[in-house]
């Protein structure tokens, strides 16, 4: 189904990491349980998600729960990012289809990490008033009653695709689909 893309990290990110100096070299920490999520957001000074434009995130709550820890998230600029991440202060969604445009925010932000943290400290207060309880429950009932809503999020989940992106992601069987798949090529997953 194309999920995700099995080379991407492979064959476009590690060579880019193999470029950068030792001391900004992200980790990579692939699927982790709420709890250890919450602590690796917490320790870390930004968080980067998704960085495929083949599989775009359509609601990505780690790039909100990143937020809410007031940090900063850089990304690809499709999906539901373009609307989940905060953008005032510092550029950290790229438009560039590659992994260098994405590296290019990324130094940038290395770069100047006040601007970083500043920027992180608006994200929490971006997603704390546009995902707050009232504002989530409120949306429901609108949903729920037929009346029409403010909000480009849910314009995102207009594709069979979309739909199926995130039911695999919900239930885990998008990472299962994925660890056979590399099973039977022999690839580590």
């Amino acid at each position: 189904m194309g999920i995700a893309e099995f080379d991407f990290e492979t064959d476009q990110i590690q060579p880019w990491l193999k470029t950068l100096p030792a001391g900004y070299q992200p980790q990579f920490l692939g699927a982790l349980p709420p709890i250890e999520l919450h602590k690796a957001i917490c320790e870390s000074w930004a968080v980067i998600v998704n960085p495929s434009w083949n599989s775009p995130e359509t609601f990505c709550c780690s790039a909100v729960e990143a937020q809410a820890c007031n940090r900063t998230v850089f990304g690809i600029a499709a999906g539901g990012l373009k609307e989940t991440v905060y953008q005032g202060q510092f550029k950290t969604l790229t438009t560039g289809k590659s992994p260098e445009a994405l590296g290019d925010l990324i130094l940038k932000g290395l770069a100047n990490m006040e601007a970083v943290a500043e920027n992180g400290k608006l994200a929490g207060e971006f997603v704390r008033s546009q995902f707050n309880q009232q504002k989530i429950s409120n949306t429901w009932i609108q949903l729920l009653s037929g009346q029409s809503i403010d909000s480009n999020i849910l314009s995102t989940w207009d594709t069979p695709k979309a739909h199926a992106y995130d039911f695999l992601r919900w239930t885990g069987t998008g990472m299962a689909v994925k660890s056979v798949y590399a099973r039977l090529l022999n690839r580590p997953h």
